[in-house]
Parts: structure tokens; C-alpha cells; sequence
């Protein structure tokens, strides 16, 4: 199953899992954890098979505004860690 954003994940270098290919297909809910659960476990085979990691590389999916007035009131959104 291609996805429109298989182009700008390849611009990143990252590559699609073929073991999940169809799994967003599968109703009801439950039947699709399964699915995600079995190509899941294919997936931990390929990859344990394929060696050892040599490098990775971190990429930013996601950005999120935020404000560069800086706030007189403490903020209390963090989580504790």
C-alpha cells in the first residue's frame, strides 16, 4: 500500500515496512491490532536477521509553533520526568 507520503519519506531516508503493507485495511479494530501484532513479529524476524546497526539518523516529522513572547506565568504543561 503506497502512501502520498512515500516521496518525503524517501527525501529523508527512511523506507517503508513492507510486513505492515494493508494492515489500515483490516475492520473491525480488533482484528486489525491482530494484524498490526503479526506483521509486528515478521517484522522483529527481518529485522533481527538483517545484523547489527551501524548508524542512525534522527529527523524532525513534526514541528509545533511556539509563541517568542516570553511568559510571566510559570508553566505547568510539563511533565514530570
Amino acid at each position: 500500500m503506497a502512501t502520498a507520503g512515500t516521496g518525503q519519506l524517501a527525501g529523508i531516508g527512511a523506507r517503508p515496512i513492507p510486513e505492515f503493507d494493508g494492515v489500515h485495511d483490516v475492520w473491525p479494530r480488533g482484528e486489525r491490532l491482530r494484524a498490526v501484532r503479526e506483521a509486528a513479529s515478521a517484522y522483529k524476524e527481518r529485522f533481527k536477521a538483517q545484523g547489527r546497526v551501524h548508524a542512525v539518523k534522527s529527523v524532525d516529522i513534526a514541528a509545533a509553533p511556539r509563541s517568542s513572547t516570553p511568559s510571566t506565568t510559570p508553566c505547568r504543561c510539563r511533565a514530570s520526568l
